[in-house]
């Protein structure tokens, strides 16, 4: 198990990175693919992350 401190940063790390990074990469896909797929996507990539944080809890109980 990591200490907090170390997981503290790497949750702020991986956050920042979603902000800054997130933003241009649905542009970017929207730019080449058009806005309904890139947001298709992104709904796409949420139910992923919601569906393993799910799969993570039953695991850890």
């Amino acid at each position: 198990m990591m200490p907090a401190g170390i997981a503290i940063a790497v949750i702020t790390t991986a956050g920042y990175a979603g902000m800054l990074v997130g933003p241009v990469g649905i542009g970017l896909v929207a730019h080449m693919f058009g806005l309904r797929l890139a947001f298709g996507m992104l709904g796409a990539l949420m139910s992923i992350v919601t569906l393993s944080v799910r799969m993570t809890m039953t695991h850890h109980r």
